[in-house]
C-alpha cells in the first residue's frame, strides 16, 4: 500500500491512470487521424509487448516467470483499454452512418 492521505494500491492506481491515458489517446487517434497505420500503432505495440512478456513467462521459471506473467497481464489490460476505444469509435461511426441513411 502507498499512503498519501489515504491508503491506495499503487499498482491499481498506475493501471487505472495508464488505461485512461491509453483510452484517451486511442480515441483521439480514431477520431482525428485518417491513417490506419497510426490508429493501430498503440494496439500493435501493446500486442507485441504483451506477447513478448507472455513468451518470457512461459520460458522462464521461478519468480522471474511470475513477474513476466504480471507484466503480460498489465499489457493485456492496457490493450483492453485500446480495444474499448476502438469499440466506442465503431459504435459512433455506425450510428453516424445510420443517421445519414435515414436523412436521405
Amino acid at each position: 500500500m502507498f499512503d498519501i492521505y489515504f491508503e491506495v494500491a499503487l499498482t491499481t492506481l498506475t493501471l487505472i491512470v495508464s488505461a485512461a491515458f491509453l483510452l484517451s489517446i486511442q480515441l483521439f487517434l480514431c477520431f482525428k487521424i485518417k491513417s490506419l497505420f497510426l490508429r493501430l500503432l498503440p494496439v500493435t505495440i501493446l500486442g507485441v509487448v504483451g506477447g513478448w512478456f507472455l513468451i518470457l513467462s512461459l520460458c522462464i521459471s521461478g519468480w522471474d516467470g511470475l513477474g513476466y506473467t504480471v507484466l503480460a497481464i498489465y499489457a493485456g489490460l492496457m490493450l483492453f483499454g485500446c480495444a474499448l476505444g476502438w469499440g466506442m469509435w465503431w459504435i459512433y461511426s455506425v450510428r453516424r452512418k445510420r443517421k445519414q441513411h435515414e436523412g436521405e
